[in-house]
This record gives structure tokens, sequence and C-alpha cells, in this order.
């Protein structure tokens, strides 16, 4: 799914979708989630679980392995949803 599609289905999200869209969401850093403030690092996983790729998957496994606990469980919940969409298989031990 794309910005646009993500917008049209969660119409309430649509002016935070709006700021992280002016916060570069489409050039995004492999740990800009570790940037963020914890309301923001969570809406950010919720974004990239909607229209997250390969490398999107790679950042909520670091977010796993990162010390922000209280991202762990929406990471790992949204992994498994850019899992499912990109046929990746992921495995955390």
């Amino acid at each position: 799914m794309n910005l646009q599609e993500v917008k049209n289905q969660f119409p309430e999200a649509v002016g935070k979708i709006e700021t992280f869209e002016r916060l570069g969401f489409a050039s995004r850093s492999g740990n800009w989630i570790d940037t963020l403030d914890f309301e923001e690092a969570q809406t950010a996983c919720w974004l990239v679980g909607r229209v997250g790729d390969d490398q999107d998957a790679d950042t909520l496994i670091r977010t796993l392995s990162g010390q922000r606990r209280e991202l762990w469980m929406q990471a790992v919940n949204l992994l498994d949803l850019v899992s499912l969409e990109r046929g990746l298989v992921v495995f955390i031990a």
C-alpha cells in the first residue's frame, strides 16, 4: 500500500501521515524511528506496517533489538504485517 492508499483507508490518521510526509517519510533512513519521541515512534511503526518494504522490515527488526522496550510489541506486530504483505519469513529467537 502507498501513502495515499493508507490515507484513504484511515482518514482519521491523515494529519499524522502528512506530518510524517513533511518529516521526510519517503526518504527515511534505517534508524529514523530511533530519532522520534515515543508517540511519534508508535505512529511511525504503524505507518511502516502499512506501507513498509524489505528495508522497513529491517528497521522494525532493529527496533526489536533496541533499548526502547515500549516499542517492541508494536514493532513485532507490524513486522508480521510487513512480512505477510511482502512474503517475507521472519524468525525472532
